[in-house]
């Protein structure tokens, strides 16, 4: 049976745009709420990273999942219900799992509240629909060392479809169907090192 998935949340989005020592220097003179839109217009938006992302504590979200023929199977609106497995029982995280982190460096950093997002996507399955088997997993690139709190890639949801979890099979992938604008920002200058050891400079 095919199910789609609607989900609408107040999001958190992270821009990272890498800098060198001299454009660090100069940015460190400056107010940067003020000349953050000059600086990335003049790199043509292109960041080293820009993505979206999911905080359990955000104070606007609706997950539904219907069949293909428009029941609502399933919808949640407290996000602290949706079960994280990116850690076994003991705390450790799961095989399947890998923290990347981003490249040692520095960035100019704008962190923002995203008025509204809604993604979308589908998915099918050869038995009936079980919220026990709808699982999230943590962003390999951001984490609570930036955020203050463990965040989710917005473009993707899982659902465990055999005994065991198997991240690449029970990945779906949702399309970002609407974006309504950064809300609140702060924008830093960071230096990461190792991965995700931050500090504002």
């Amino acid at each position: 049976m095919k199910y789609s998935i609607e989900l609408s949340v107040r999001a958190k989005g992270v821009q990272l745009s890498a800098l060198n020592e001299e454009e660090k220097e100069e940015l460190l003179e400056e107010n940067l709420e003020n000349i953050y839109l000059d600086f990335i217009e003049e790199r043509d938006y292109e960041f080293y990273l820009q993505k979206q992302l999911l905080m359990k504590d955000c104070d606007r979200f609706l997950l539904v999942i219907k069949d293909e023929e428009g029941n609502v199977v399933y919808q949640e609106e407290n996000p602290k219900r949706l079960i994280d497995l990116t850690c076994d029982d003991d705390g450790e995280p799961i095989p399947e799992f890998k923290f990347n982190g981003v490249e040692n460096g520095t960035y100019l950093t704008r962190i923002q509240t995203i008025k509204g997002c809604n993604y979308s996507g589908e998915f099918e399955l050869d038995e009936p629909f079980d919220a026990d088997k709808l699982y999230i997993i943590r962003d390999t690139e951001i984490d609570d060392e930036l955020m203050g709190d463990d965040v989710y890639p917005l473009d993707k949801i899982y659902y465990q479809r055999g005994e065991s979890i198997n991240l690449q099979n029970d990945m779906i992938e949702l399309d970002n169907e609407e974006d309504m604008g950064e809300q609140y920002y702060k924008t830093y200058v960071m230096e990461v090192k190792s991965r995700h050891f931050w500090t504002e400079i």
